[in-house]
């Protein structure tokens, strides 16, 4: 790109001017070193502006590395990068001055429209209800950053018949603490121009607006259903092995199916783990043995036993022998709680741990050479939806995915390109295998086979998001 070619031209003007004006490029190393410097070593070199300063050298080294060549090539190689610079830029220039920023385009033009009683936000859109604030007169939530969903926790539970209209950021992953039942995406903004080339790190950036009702359940600290809870919760020093993991769920008077999953942490040989479910009374709904590795549990609750009014705490506690505190901690990576003919999914044996991309916002879990699926028969088909990564990535070829019911095969599929894979099952099929459905790959690899790291898990699929439907 044109960026290659302009620093490879500082570079050799570096090396030029060193030989023919050596007191000159001292003095612009002594003027703008010491900030490429701090640049590169304590800030965000993925946000575009704070290397703006860096463009004064850059660009005098490259057109001095051509001034060496002569007069005629000295403006026909500046015409060239200056036309080509505008090409670039100048589309992106008219699309940024008619369409604005993605956030405040989506609180101006769609939020505003729906007459918000209570807004929520992540912190790096706080700007834009700052700036709009004299045009609505909504309750804001405030929250800490990173800890957002924490005042929509305290909102249902003080007052649990609201509607939140919540501003997020796409690269965020906390709102998966909430039933997804309750929320709805209801619009989308991003940049009209590629993000990275022109406005990368800027903040906010691309919005998402949902509409959230008061929900089926919430999760308060201490959980680990994304990679970034699962940070928020190890630098807090949570998680159910040091005090319980609280869901805040509503009150009602059936019991309902509730999943709990997760990854004990200990290593090999180390004793299990005892996992505790206790409702706001103290009674025991289930205590699991969870030896180390990953878990899956489905407990159904009793009537009554959610019984109250608004939100209702169920607590998820973790012992080692005795009652003594478990040798390592365990991470609860999945929950949800529905009620009889809602669909529940969970992932069972051969699903890695969440992981994410914070620049990015991705999140995914790796997939082995087998994994399973369970899904609670609901009376009809379902369909189940697999959003994933090019195979082509780390495969010399498609890998061959077959999808299976106990004997019954559901699909087969060659992704060579990133896919979005639906499978229907029959409702009878899926009855007849319990809700367990197996994916196998003919295809998988070990970091450690590849490049020597520790790393010795077999991976198969990159694998985004997995719903049913």
């Amino acid at each position: 790109e044109l960026g290659i070619v302009v620093v490879a031209l500082a570079a050799f003007g570096l090396v030029r001017g060193a030989w023919h004006l050596p007191r000159a490029v001292a003095l612009l190393v002594l003027a703008f070193a010491p900030y490429a410097v701090f640049h590169l070593l304590f800030q965000e070199t993925v946000t575009v502006r704070y290397a703006l300063p860096l463009v004064i050298p850059v660009g005098f080294l490259a057109v001095y590395a051509v001034a060496g060549a002569g007069r005629l090539p000295l403006t026909v190689a500046g015409a060239a990068l200056v036309f080509t610079s505008l090409a670039m830029s100048l589309p992106a220039t008219r699309a940024y001055a008619r369409e604005g920023s993605p956030a405040f385009r989506l609180f101006q033009g769609t939020l505003l429209n729906m007459s918000p009683q209570v807004i929520g936000f992540h912190f790096v859109m706080r700007r834009v209800e700052e700036w709009e604030h004299d045009s609505h007169r909504a309750r804001v939530l405030q929250a800490r950053a990173g800890r957002e969903w924490l005042a929509l926790v305290e909102h249902w539970r003080n007052g649990p018949d609201s509607t939140v209209h919540f501003l997020a950021d796409p690269r965020r992953t906390d709102l998966a603490l909430f039933d997804p039942q309750a929320r709805t995406l209801t619009a989308s903004a991003r940049w009209p121009f590629r993000e990275e080339a022109f406005v990368a790190g800027a903040r906010p950036g691309g919005a998402d607006l949902y509409t959230m009702s008061a929900p089926g359940w919430m999760l308060d600290r201490g959980w680990a259903l994304t990679a970034e809870i699962a940070g928020v919760t190890a630098n807090a020093r949570l998680g159910p092995h040091i005090e319980p993991s609280v869901a805040w769920v509503r009150a009602r008077q059936t019991g309902d199916t509730l999943i709990l999953g997760g990854r004990y942490l200990g290593g090999e040989g180390a004793p299990p783990a005892r996992l505790t479910l206790t409702t706001a009374d103290g009674q025991v709904m289930a205590a699991l043995d969870v030896s180390p590795g990953p878990f899956f549990e489905t407990i159904v609750l009793p009537d009554g036993a959610l019984d109250g009014h608004g939100y209702v705490p169920l607590r998820v506690s973790a012992a080692g022998a005795h009652g003594a505190t478990p040798a390592s901690p365990l991470a609860l990576e999945q929950f949800d709680l529905q009620p009889e003919g809602q669909i529940l999914l969970g992932l069972l044996a051969g699903w890695q741990e969440p992981e994410y991309n914070p620049a990015t916002g991705r999140a995914w879990r790796w997939m082995s050479d087998r994994a399973e699926l369970w899904v609670r028969p609901v009376d009809r088909d379902v369909t189940v939806t697999l959003d994933g990564e090019s195979p082509a990535a780390y495969f010399d070829r498609a890998p061959d995915v077959r999808v299976m019911a106990g004997d019954t095969e559901l699909a087969r599929f060659s992704p060579s390109t990133d896919f979005v894979q639906r499978i229907t099952i029959p409702a009878a099929v899926l009855d007849a295998a319990e809700g367990r459905i197996t994916l196998e790959s003919d295809l998988s690899f070990s970091p450690a086979e590849r490049s020597g790291a520790a790393d010795q898990r077999r991976l198969a699929l990159r694998i985004y998001s997995v719903r049913a439907e």
